[in-house]
């Protein structure tokens, strides 16, 4: 997909949601994949030029290895922190 720009990644315990779009912003593809298949699935259909976003407890989901790995395959890739909300009653 040479025209995927930018590509989220929603890491759970076991299910990756991954959701890329374009220039336009119009929806590429989207998919749920498995532990096992979804590094293969972002390698396979993103191209270099693109960014990866992901929270920053990737490194603790999918391991320093693994993203070590998918910073060399694959593009650029930022680590977002997650912001706790705050509610008001």
């Amino acid at each position: 997909m040479k025209n995927t720009i930018r590509v989220g990644v929603d890491l759970a315990k076991n299910v990756f949601h991954i959701h890329a779009v374009n220039e336009s912003e119009d929806i590429i593809w989207q998919g749920k994949y498995n532990r096992t298949n979804w590094m293969k699935a972002i390698v396979k259909r993103v191209p270099t030029t693109a960014v990866i976003g992901m929270e920053a407890v990737a490194l603790q989901i999918i391991g320093l290895e693994s993203f070590i790995y998918l910073s060399s395959k694959a593009c650029d890739i930022k680590l977002f922190p997650i912001v706790p909300t705050t509610h008001s009653k």
